[in-house]
């Protein structure tokens, strides 16, 4: 995406990639590894699996389980995780595989290990490898059940790591999260960092 951006002619450090769904640290990374299935089982739910693909069939009603065993639709209104590349990936997969309305739902429930998932050193190394690959720009880490104690973990546990090599910063000089990431407004040039300090 950010080569992309840079063959437009745009800066490409005006994007920021944050990933989706945040690292699930614990004291070994066997232990992570276990929480890390717990949560997904926790969150597990075929009715809402089945809703992101958009307006149609709810597996409580008796009608829909009708469906379930016919070709999906080439065309769903899917509101996958990905959003529309999700959606195209999602369509094509069920056109390749001939999925059923069912498989393709039971697809989204498909387990995907998380590469930001160990001890709280494991989990830094993992960060500072995809930032300085230039694709880590931040996470959606927030600390809501099931995953609070998770929060409290990455907290504790990598953020200070992070602060160590200087790859977290606790003070912004804005108080929007445009001006914290130091990105520009469309048509405008980015706010320079404080003086003395890398961009």
């Amino acid at each position: 995406m950010k080569d992309r951006t840079a063959a437009y002619g745009c800066d490409p450090d005006h994007i920021k990639i944050f990933i989706h769904g945040g690292p699930v640290v614990a004291t070994t990374d066997e232990a992570a590894r276990r929480r890390e299935r717990e949560i997904f089982e926790e969150d597990n739910d075929f009715d809402r699996h089945l809703a992101l693909l958009g307006p149609g069939p709810s597996a409580r009603t008796t009608s829909a389980r009708t469906t379930w065993t016919r070709p999906s639709p080439t065309s769903p209104t899917s509101r996958e995780k990905g959003g529309r590349t999700g959606a195209a990936k999602l369509i094509e997969r069920a056109r390749s595989e001939q999925l059923t309305l069912r498989q393709v739902a039971q697809s989204l429930a498909e387990f995907r290990r998380s590469p930001f998932v160990g001890a709280p050193e494991t989990v830094a190394d993992r960060i500072e490898e995809w930032f300085d690959a230039g694709t880590f720009d931040g996470t959606s880490t927030r600390p809501s059940a099931p995953r609070s104690s998770n929060f409290a973990l990455f907290v504790g546990g990598v953020v200070p790591v992070l602060q160590k090599r200087d790859l977290f910063r606790t003070e912004y000089e804005a108080d929007t999260l445009r001006g914290g990431l130091r990105t520009a407004c469309p048509g405008q040039p980015p706010p320079p960092p404080p003086a003395g300090e890398a961009a």
